[in-house]
């Protein structure tokens, strides 16, 4: 890929000289309930933020006109409130972006992981933390002002779950 980025919530200026961010902010679908900072996080706040993740994947997919990414790595998590949507997902799965939608909503609540990838042309990788990686053969500058207007952040970073064949 000939540009990578990490994209988060997180703003850059809170994280020092190595990397390591330094405010107390929520980082879990677990957290909703939970107060930060002295703010109580809120499912319509969590959703907000959520929505804002997928919607910069399809952004990053439409810039590099991807229509389709493939599963791999696929991890189902066994939880008795698991949603029965996902038990369709499957590794190797060619996914279209409602698909997308779904998925990456379940791994960015913690209900299954897995990378989203097509070839040597796009992936989008979901870490620790809610961090998401993306990496592009093209560099979607347009794209990136218009996630940044919407108080994400975008930074040139390589994905630590990156593949020789990705």
């Amino acid at each position: 890929m000939k540009y990578m980025w990490r994209v988060t919530k997180y703003n850059p200026v809170n994280r020092d000289d190595v990397g390591i961010y330094l405010l107390d902010e929520w980082t879990s679908f677990s957290d909703i309930g939970k107060s930060y900072q002295g703010v109580k996080l809120t499912i319509s706040e969590y959703v907000k933020f959520e929505k804002l993740y997928i919607d910069a994947i399809l952004q990053f997919m439409s810039c590099n006109e991807v229509e389709n990414l493939i599963i791999t790595g696929l991890e189902k998590y066994d939880d008795e409130n698991v949603d029965k949507v996902i038990n369709y997902i499957r590794e190797g799965m060619i996914l279209d972006k409602e698909q997308i939608k779904i998925v990456a909503q379940h791994v960015l609540r913690e209900k299954l992981w897995c990378k989203l990838i097509l070839d040597e042309v796009f992936y989008v990788h979901f870490g620790y933390d809610y961090i998401m990686y993306i990496g592009s053969n093209k560099k979607c500058q347009k794209v990136i002002k218009e996630i940044e207007c919407n108080k994400m952040f975008v930074e040139p970073f390589k994905s630590p779950y990156l593949e020789e064949y990705e």
